[in-house]
């Protein structure tokens, strides 16, 4: 107890140091952390109770836990030779916000055509993910090209053999049971399938509808259709109509699983929202999204702020105030 007192004390007399004074950014021991969507608390003190919890590993999503935030995300990724770190919140206050689809009550058994692949997700959980996180170059006819450009980051073999036992599961069979079990089965591993099956199906709305929902699952189905996403709005961009998944939309935008905020953002754009849907997504909410634009890096504000040029039809500028203040008069013209 001594030992990670005294260690605690050290890191936090280090932080007090070399705090960056303007915005949510600090430098840490072990790299740079910045923090979005704080309003009552600020980044050093947060830092410095994380760390009260956890001296070792402050920056851990159980630390967040214990102190109340509502929903959080922490990733991670190397920048040049060092450890950035990048925290999204939503503080206790603005819990009502956070509208997570509740898993299932009951649980089916495992379907049998889907049998080989239940048995990758299964046995080759990390594989499967990639390989659904790459679907879309199967789907359109470049798996040769992706595989010898990431051979070195994956299995060639596995993630051949995964995207073909997935692509045969095409029939319309396949398509209602995928969406009646994605919604309606407590079994994470058939629902994760369920997901990877409708995806074979990007040309229906429905599909897209389905997977956007599900991003609100707190558990690794939110994973795979995150996955899911990216590919096929990489793989085939086109304009939905995203009218039925309004309310959804809205929770992820709000904060809802915060892992998936970027991914809600960049799939409404390569599907090509309007200004139709900045009330319906943007009333009495949008915070996060401001607070995205105070990010310290170009690559959280960009798609942002595209996202905003979108549903306002026109462009404020970078000034996140100006957009705070479009978003409020948002609110303003829907009063009686």
């Amino acid at each position: 107890m001594t030992v990670g007192l005294r260690t605690n004390l050290k890191c936090v007399a280090f932080l007090a140091i070399v705090c960056i004074a303007s915005g949510q950014v600090l430098e840490t021991p072990k790299g740079q952390v910045e923090f979005i969507g704080l309003k009552l608390w600020n980044a050093k003190y947060l830092y410095e109770k994380l760390a009260e919890i956890d001296p070792h590993n402050p920056l851990c999503m159980v630390g967040l836990e214990k102190l109340g935030f509502a929903a959080f995300s922490v990733k991670k990724e190397l920048q040049g030779d060092r450890m950035f770190t990048l925290v999204t919140v939503v503080e206790p206050q603005f819990s009502g916000r956070i509208k997570r689809r509740p898993a299932p009550p009951d649980e089916l058994p495992e379907v049998e055509r889907w049998s080989d692949v239940l048995e990758s997700i299964t046995h080759s959980p990390n594989d499967y993910m990639i390989a659904l996180q790459l679907y879309d170059y199967h789907l359109g006819g470049k798996k040769e090209t992706v595989l010898q450009e990431l051979g070195a980051f994956l299995d060639p073999a596995i993630t051949k053999k995964i995207w073909s036992d997935l692509s045969k599961l095409n029939g319309n069979k396949d398509k209602e049971l995928a969406a009646w079990i994605i919604m309606n089965d407590r079994n994470i591993k058939n629902r994760i399938a369920a997901a990877s099956v409708l995806s074979n199906f990007h040309q229906s709305d429905s599909t897209w509808w389905a997977l956007m929902d599900a991003m609100r699952y707190d558990d690794m189905v939110g994973n795979a259709t995150d996955g899911l996403l990216t590919a096929l709005s990489r793989g085939f961009p086109r304009e939905l109509d995203w009218t039925p998944m309004a309310v959804s939309i809205k929770a992820l935008l709000d904060g809802t699983n915060p892992t998936h905020f970027l991914t809600t953002v960049r799939v409404l754009i390569q599907t090509r929202i309007g200004p139709r849907f900045a009330a319906p997504l943007l009333h009495n909410g949008g915070s996060l999204l401001i607070d995205y634009l105070r990010a310290s890096r170009e690559q959280e504000r960009a798609p942002v702020r595209r996202l905003l040029i979108r549903l306002a039809g026109k462009d404020l500028g970078s000034d996140p105030t100006a957009w705070a203040t479009w978003i409020s008069s948002l609110c303003k013209s829907e009063r009686p």
